[in-house]
């Protein structure tokens, strides 16, 4: 063998291991790069959408749900809520549903902690005519991260949509019940999300969502309830504040819902009654403000504040309401809920204070568990350790 030529393939060697060198040098930087990119404009956080960018004339109230972990009731709520559905999904399903919903439990539980902003908005519209109030609530994702990952997981898990344009799409969660004229929508449009119960009024805000330069301002009925609300500077703690204007019939819709969720039959027209032999009725009621903190997964407490025309007209709605305490308070049999209620007068409006026990009941009732089989483990046993473990927390 000649080592003459020894040099020459030295020198080849040195190239070639200083070209594929460069190469991957290359390839990694060029990865770096990317991937800076991606999390750049994945994980940023987009623009934060205006409250009232869905508001129209047709909007009579106006709301704010703050969905924050960092709140000890929150949390504690939503963790019993995630605890009692993948409980409920343990027995008679097959495999490829059981992952499939184990999957939904997963991504939605991580969704409400890291991938939609803090402030999600609730839109009302009341019908007069039909006794209906419609309702639709914008949850705004963070980031294109967000919004790229719940789109994929909408599009592999829920059934068809039943609409499409562009970005957009509708899917159809519930159908109509005889009692309800349309059931539970949820969209995906524009990086934010959508629920609704009324197609007329969620195509309307999908509309809106496409138009980001659109102006969009409350009537001044609704704004100076609004106002009230003081959304700028919110009480610590407070997870819900709720405001509308009073058309015919809207507030003594609302006790007929309370005195149905509740269990206290008669409370509607004991009001009525009492109400006009005061000679005032729910017409001297301009409008109403709700407010709600949520304590615990199983308790609540709520404020609300029902304005009238007059301070006079304030003061006999008050003592109407302290009249009708004994029926609003205690626990009813086949209720779930506990209720403690006082009233007040404050300026020209009454004022109820609620706290409301019995939730962890009304969910177990809401989600019910089935009986596992015999080569599964006693998931009921699980969950009611489970659960007495979150109430200790």
């Amino acid at each position: 063998m000649s080592y003459d030529a020894f040099p020459a393939h030295e020198s080849t060697r040195k190239r070639r291991r200083w070209g594929c060198t460069c190469g991957c040098l290359g390839i990694l930087v060029l990865l770096l790069i990317g991937g800076t990119l991606f999390t750049y404009y994945g994980v940023r956080s987009k623009q934060v959408l205006p409250r009232y960018a869905l508001m129209d004339q047709f909007v009579d109230g106006f709301g704010i749900l703050r969905l924050n972990h960092a709140d000890p009731g929150i949390n504690d709520l939503s963790t019993f809520v995630f605890k009692r559905l993948s409980a409920s999904q343990e027995t008679n399903l097959d495999p490829k549903n059981k992952k499939i919903i184990g999957n939904f439990l997963s991504i939605a539980r991580k969704f409400l902690s890291s991938f939609v902003q803090s402030e999600s908005m609730i839109y009302l519209e009341y019908d007069p005519t039909a006794s209906d109030e419609s309702v639709v609530m914008v949850v705004p994702l963070k980031n294109q991260l967000s919004w790229a990952l719940t789109n994929l997981f909408m599009e592999n898990n829920l059934p068809e949509p039943v609409q499409t344009s562009g970005t957009t799409r509708v899917y159809e969660l519930s159908k109509p019940t005889e009692s309800e004229t349309s059931g539970s929508l949820l969209a995906i449009s524009q990086g934010d999300l959508l629920l609704s119960d009324d197609p007329v009024i969620m195509n309307r805000s999908i509309k809106y969502l496409q138009q980001p330069d659109r102006t969009a301002a409350a009537g001044d009925s609704l704004q100076q309830f609004i106002d009230e609300l003081g959304l700028d500077q919110p009480p610590s703690g407070e997870d819900l504040a709720l405001a509308v204007v009073n058309k015919p019939g809207r507030i003594e819709n609302l006790v007929h819902v309370f005195e149905e969720k509740v269990g206290i039959s008669g409370l509607a027209e004991h009001l009525t009654a009492a109400l006009g032999a005061q000679g005032i009725g729910y017409k001297d009621i301009t409008g109403m403000k709700l407010t709600g903190d949520v304590v615990s997964a199983d308790r609540a407490q709520f404020e609300v504040v029902l304005y009238c025309h007059t301070a006079n007209a304030a003061t006999k709605l008050a003592g109407v309401i302290k009249q009708a305490l004994p029926q609003i308070t205690g626990k009813r049999e086949g209720s779930p809920f506990a209720i403690k209620a006082d009233s007040r007068v404050r300026g020209n409006a009454g004022v109820i204070n609620l706290d409301i026990s019995g939730f962890k009941q009304w969910f177990t009732e809401l989600i019910p568990v089935g009986t596992s089989s015999a080569a599964s483990p006693p998931v009921a046993e699980n969950l009611s350790a489970a659960d007495e473990q979150t109430s200790g927390s």
